[in-house]
């Protein structure tokens, strides 16, 4: 089956940035050469999507688990973020009632 086959749009932004961030580290390294070693493949994923290593490794962490079959799918950050009610919100909603 080639690439071709098992093209996908990419909708989000930050699949977007991702796609061109690897872009602009592989076009970079067939100009200059290669600057990080092969056998480094964390350093060199972190580097060419422009994420941490600690980012990476809990990335790599998840898709270990969604491979395993620990957790369904990739969890989505926003959704993880607590709801932070301010005091307005309250005042409004106690007069509602």
């Amino acid at each position: 089956m080639s690439l071709q086959s098992r093209k996908k749009q990419v909708k989000r932004n930050g699949e977007r940035e991702i796609v061109y961030n690897v872009h602009k580290f592989m076009k970079s390294e067939s100009v200059v050469g290669i600057t990080i070693p092969l056998p480094k493949v964390q350093m060199r994923v972190a580097e060419a999507t422009c994420v941490s290593r600690r980012t990476l490794c809990r990335v790599l962490k998840e898709g270990e688990n969604v491979e395993t079959g620990v957790t369904m799918a990739f969890s989505n950050l926003q959704n993880l973020s607590p709801k932070v009610c301010t005091k307005s919100v309250l005042i409004i909603s106690i007069r509602l009632f």
